[in-house]
């Protein structure tokens, strides 16, 4: 894969954080910079950047790293109801009014 995301907990007893890892640096930044053109909706409607890293380890493939807060349930688990389609079609036009195109939107 691309790309691999990691839960991870700061240390003493911080927040959970998720750790979402790239192959490539250029994807990474490019994805850091929709979440800077976002920054309106982070915290409410997307998880908060908190930094990008770079993993020392060179035998790791995904060394580029995008580190967010964490923030809700596995939604793998849960129907979406007429409400949650509503929400999503409006943070995507709030996205869109950011000029974010998210571009792999579909039901999974």
């Amino acid at each position: 894969p691309d790309r691999i995301t990691y839960g991870a907990r700061m240390e003493n007893s911080g927040p959970l954080v998720a750790i979402k890892c790239y192959l490539d640096k250029e994807f990474r930044d490019q994805e850091a910079f929709c979440y800077r053109k976002l920054h309106p909706l982070q915290g409410i409607y997307i998880p908060k950047l908190l930094g990008c890293a770079t993993l020392c380890d060179k035998e790791i493939s995904q060394r580029f790293a995008l580190i967010l807060t964490w923030v809700g349930e596995n939604l793998g688990e849960k129907s979406a109801g007429p409400r949650a389609l509503e929400l999503a079609r409006d943070i995507v036009f709030e996205m869109h009014k950011l000029g974010v195109v998210h571009g792999d939107l579909h039901p999974r």
